[in-house]
């Protein structure tokens, strides 16, 4: 985090071990540094003559506080006043939950709640493992600074502040969303792993409402197809079918007027048609539903299920010219045909109704 969040609100004087060997504290001293609001750390050394004793084979501890320990501080403490955006994110709702930046010190599998992974991420050995910092001289910074942060009593901010948000944050979120209700806390953890479009989710609640606990699975469920088509999750929202069903269909190569087509001819509910259209896409296979409508079908009372891929290959070897004919084509010649052999000789004498 850098500007203005990462600035202490006073300037911070402590007291630290000064060492002039790597190997040994013999010889080190103590004595007092000052963190300053910018950033700039105060020390009874000349660090530019130290510096050039350093260029000839020295060593002062105090310049790798400088220069590591002291930017690991004013990281840490951002991180203790939650002005860190996204310390930690999910995969999926239930977890694991982990450090955005990840360090040796952090478990292969994460943590099992957001408000461990935040506390973890909070450590002082983990600042200083991410700032490559030496952790006993951010020990020794952390200790003498003895900085409390106010910690919220109210509902949601209290979880989310353990879960390493600012309510501050939590208040833009919802403004830049819309949102009248106050959200659970899982929506704000949510946004905080994924880091949704926040216009994308605005527009969406006011194109479809939507209750609490879906708003958490709009945020968890953003990815590449919302950002490629923007109204794609309202325009399938709004047809009612089930939350699970939405962005299987967003995926697929169907729109909602397709499905409604497909419905309106089968004389089908709307559900029925997305989850019959949904087993053709699945099988590899997505043909237009004009292609699945029309009088070649008047003699069936239920819309035909997609063949199976080994007919679809027996068909193609057989063709004589197997790259002139789509697997829809394929497809559709095995429904019409009955027969591999029929469906075969029906593509390579014309496909007709």
């Amino acid at each position: 985090m850098a500007g203005a969040e990462m600035r202490l609100p006073a300037a911070v004087t402590v007291t630290v071990s000064c060492r002039t060997s790597r190997d040994t504290t013999k010889g080190s001293k103590r004595h007092p540094v000052t963190l300053n609001p910018d950033g700039t750390i105060d020390t009874p050394h000349d660090l530019e003559q130290e510096r050039i004793l350093a260029a000839l084979g020295g060593y002062l501890s105090c310049l790798e506080l400088v220069d590591s320990a002291g930017p690991a501080f004013r990281h840490w403490y951002a991180l203790q006043m939650r002005l860190v955006p996204r310390p930690i994110r999910a995969r999926r709702p239930d977890g694991p939950w982990d450090s955005s930046k990840r360090a040796q010190c952090c478990p292969r599998k994460g943590f099992p709640t957001p408000q461990a992974a935040a506390q973890h991420v909070r450590d002082a050995r983990h600042v200083a493992l991410i700032n490559g910092a030496h952790a006993r001289q951010l020990a020794e910074l952390v200790r003498g600074a003895q900085i409390m942060a106010p910690v919220p009593e109210k509902e949601p901010w209290a979880t989310l502040w353990e879960c390493g948000m600012h309510p501050d944050e939590a208040d833009r979120i919802r403004g830049e969303t819309g949102l009248d209700l106050l959200p659970e806390p899982e929506f704000y953890l949510a946004v905080m792993s994924v880091n949704p479009d926040l216009a994308w989710l605005a527009q969406t609640v006011r194109a479809v409402p939507l209750p609490p606990p879906a708003m958490a699975w709009l945020a968890w469920s953003y990815g590449k197809y919302d950002r490629d088509d923007l109204t794609a999750r309202a325009r399938w929202l709004a047809t009612g079918i089930m939350d699970r069903l939405v962005v299987p269909m967003m995926k697929s190569a169907y729109e909602t007027h397709d499905v409604e087509q497909f419905a309106d001819y089968w004389r089908m509910s709307f559900l029925s048609a997305a989850l019959h259209l949904l087993q053709w896409q699945d099988a590899g296979v997505a043909p237009a539903v004009a292609d699945l409508t029309g009088h070649s079908w008047d003699h069936l009372a239920y819309p035909p299920p997609p063949p199976r891929w080994e007919s679809r290959i027996r068909v193609r070897d057989a063709l004589d010219r197997p790259d002139d004919f789509t697997e829809s084509e394929i497809a559709r010649a095995l429904l019409l045909a009955g027969t591999a052999g029929r469906a075969v000789r029906m593509l390579e004498w014309g496909l007709s109704e």
